[in-house]
């Protein structure tokens, strides 16, 4: 009965986590597109408002709105539906990858197929920070901070740590020197649900203990415990996205291995060729869904040498190592979130985070299209191509109602068809 309820939302995620290009923000305007104008789910602010949340904490943002979407429809249960439906696909194409990467050569007409999505992402980013700048467009306060995030964005974008840092200067200025009259709104009782704080630090504390004991005795087992705490371990810390997670992970699996300290004390430790990490890099930006998935990509990898069997099982403890802190601490820290909008001093806080937001994504799309024009300059065909695709981007998400995912399927037929390549 229960499933029955909620069948067409998990359509929907499934459709989303299948068809959501462009990292947290491209996914974010998928969002905005499906479960607020076409399917009503919740309202644009709490949509915002989740987004402002998801950015104070560690994890994959994207997955932790989408866990809130559920969360919020259909309580606890559909909510790791949603995740698990989430992250599917994405997982399933990176293990795959990761497993034919080496056994065969590239295809051709695979990389045909995908020449039309980086500047159709461009255009999704640029939708998400043209909507969101629509709250904050009638005061000159938050103009100006908009601004100024986006030119700190530009100067240090190579910069990952640079995004966590605007986001808390933003809501430390604004907390200062904006104010606005508004009603204090209803404190609601809170529920502090401590059963997923709990399960987060006692999962981070065994899985630490028996990664370290495995290291140590040389268990049988040792790769599949190395690679759960690696993941958790990351998964808990890292701010700023996948962007941030993916030189972590070359530093833990290609850089780190190469030292002469591991070599002589630890010559066990997972390793993964330098080219093969590049190769997934790359790719996991043609793939739809959390950019995160490229744990899924690692696992499979780091276990190359032990054949496709323990690759796909790599792959499984990788992913559920990576997104299971994102799972917990959004579900943990959400009531206290609430319970704190009974509180004036979050409004210019929330205001704040979301100016900051919407700088970072009007910066993505800058630097993201020059990047994309500099590789192109040398061809006129090819840049004109890319400037028509951001440009009917913005259009279709503009001026239809249609759903996103025709945009995505009609771009990878006509690349696939395409007699002028774009890549």
């Amino acid at each position: 009965m229960f499933f029955r309820r909620h069948i067409d939302f998990l359509k929907a995620v499934l459709l989303h986590a299948m068809t959501s290009f462009g990292g947290p923000q491209g996914h974010f305007s998928m969002m905005l597109k499906i479960f607020v104008e076409r399917r009503n789910d919740i309202s644009e602010k709490q949509l915002h408002d989740f987004n402002a949340f998801c950015q104070l904490l560690p994890g994959a943002s994207s997955t932790q709105i989408l866990i809130l979407i559920g969360y919020k429809k259909g309580g606890l249960p559909l909510s790791i539906l949603t995740l698990l439906l989430w992250i599917l696909p994405a997982a399933t194409f990176m293990g795959i990858a990761a497993i034919i990467l080496t056994a065969y050569p590239s295809n051709s007409k695979v990389i045909d197929s995908i020449q039309f999505l980086p500047p159709i992402a461009i255009g999704f980013i640029g939708y998400a920070a043209w909507r969101s700048y629509q709250i904050i467009r009638k005061k000159v306060f938050f103009i100006i901070l908009t601004l100024f995030i986006i030119v700190i964005c530009l100067t240090f974008f190579k910069q990952p740590i640079i995004f966590p840092i605007v986001i808390f200067v933003a809501s430390l200025i604004t907390i200062f020197f904006y104010s606005e009259q508004i009603a204090t709104n209803e404190q609601r009782p809170i529920t502090v649900r401590w059963k997923f704080l709990t399960i987060f630090l006692l999962t981070f504390l065994v899985s630490g203990s028996l990664s370290e004991l495995a290291r140590k005795n040389n268990w049988g087992l040792r790769p599949y415990f190395n690679l759960f705490e690696n993941g958790y371990r990351f998964g808990s810390i890292i701010f700023g996205g996948g962007d941030v997670l993916i030189p972590l992970m070359y530093e833990q699996y290609v850089a780190r291995p190469t030292s002469k300290k591991i070599k002589e004390n630890n010559s066990n430790a997972l390793k993964m060729d330098r080219t093969v990490f590049l190769a997934g890099a790359g790719f996991i930006r043609a793939v739809p869904g959390p950019v995160f998935s490229f744990a899924s990509f690692a696992g499979a990898s780091v276990l190359i040498s032990k054949g496709s069997g323990n690759q796909w099982i790599g792959m499984l403890v990788a992913t559920v190592a990576i997104f299971l802190p994102s799972f917990l601490l959004v579900l943990f820290f959400y009531p206290l979130w609430e319970y704190l909008h009974g509180f004036n001093f979050l409004y210019p806080l929330l205001k704040g985070i979301h100016a900051a937001t919407v700088g970072i994504m009007f910066a993505s799309v800058i630097y993201l299209s020059t990047d994309l024009l500099y590789i192109h300059y040398s061809s006129i065909e090819k840049t004109l191509s890319s400037i028509f695709f951001i440009c009917i981007t913005l259009i279709y998400l503009s001026t239809t109602k249609l759903n996103p995912a025709w945009l995505v399927i009609g771009s990878l037929i006509l690349g696939y068809f395409s007699s002028y390549p774009l890549l």
